[in-house]
This record gives structure tokens, sequence and C-alpha cells, in this order.
């Protein structure tokens, strides 16, 4: 067997055609290249496949049967199915905690920034709550830039309330909301 049909049996792995041929594995896909030959790339037909024969049994945490996976995955449950179903059974309420927004507190977080992002999420739950008064006539709310847009408005801005030491509440409320067309928002600046 001459050395070009050695290197154009697919049948055998390159470290094989190496140990054949005296040489590396390196050498082996030059000497193809430079010969031009062109093989199927991927594991071999007949060869064993070791990350596939490790398989475990394992339970699914939500309905308890029993599926088969390779023990690298970290998969715990059986489907899709029962893993929707188990994030939408959790109790995440402890999120809501003062305790645990401290500990995700980022320490390089400014206190004005903590106290704008406070004053926004009240804000917007202050207009979900009202929506008929400050948008009765329901008009889209947009970013800058699209037309006819409109946005949440602070009638005292944020940063005032945060210079005159008012409450992220107080600074939220019905009276200091309304609703602006992005362009006049943007001007008041």
């Amino acid at each position: 067997m001459n050395e070009i049909d050695i290197l154009k049996d697919n049948t055998k792995t390159l470290k094989e055609i190496g140990d054949i041929l005296k040489c590396s594995t390196a050498t082996v896909s030059r000497k193809r290249k430079a010969y031009g030959i062109k093989l199927p790339k991927g594991s071999k037909k007949g060869k064993p496949k070791p990350w596939q024969n490790k398989k475990e049994i394992r339970s699914c945490k939500y309905c308890d049967s029993a599926f088969e996976i390779i023990p690298s995955i970290r998969k715990i449950y059986c489907s899709r199915i029962c893993s929707a179903i188990a994030s939408k059974s959790n109790d995440k309420s402890y999120m809501q905690t003062e305790k645990y927004r401290e500990k995700m507190r980022s320490p390089h977080t400014s206190e004005f920034r903590r106290f704008r992002n406070r004053v926004t999420k009240l804000s917007e739950k202050t207009y979900q709550e009202n929506i008929d008064i400050i948008n009765p006539q329901r008009y889209n709310r947009t970013i800058c830039g699209i037309e006819n847009g409109y946005q949440l408005d602070h009638i005292i801005s944020v940063k005032k309330c945060f210079e005159l030491g008012m409450t992220a509440e107080e600074a939220s409320k019905l009276e200091n909301l309304q609703l602006l067309p992005w362009k006049t928002n943007l001007l008041k600046g």
C-alpha cells in the first residue's frame, strides 16, 4: 500500500495514519493538503466514542421521572415542559425584600443612581395604576426619535427631587407625573 492510499483511508484516525507513516498528525494533515486529499470531518465509523459511553440515570426534579444523560451536562429536568413549569412555580418573593436588594446592590452605584432607579420603578407603578388619569387618550409611549411618541415626565425633575431631599415615593407621586411629547420632554432637559 503506497503513501497516498494510506492518506486517503477515511476509516483510520490521524494518529493511526501517523503511526503507520512514522510521522506526526500535523505532518499527515500537511501531506493530505499537499496531495489535495479531502476527507469528511468528524468521528470515524466503527471507532469508539468515549464521550457517549458514559451515561447516568437522573431523576427529574419536577415530575420524578428517570432520564438518561451524559454526566457533564447539568440538566435537572427531564424536558423543557418540566423546566418551564418548575420555573413558574418557584417562589421568588424573597427578591422583593430589602435584605436581598442590599446584597445585590453594587457598592460602586452612586446614591443618585440608586434614587433615580427607585423613582423610575415607582413612577412606572404609579403610571400603571393611574393610566386613565395620566394618559386618557392612550398615546404611545416611546423613546426619543419616534414620531408621535410620548414620554412619562416628572414635573419636578428627579435630580431636583434628590437635591431637595425628597423620598423616591414623593418624587413618583401622581401629582408629579405628566405625559409629554418626546421632543418637549427632551427640550425640558
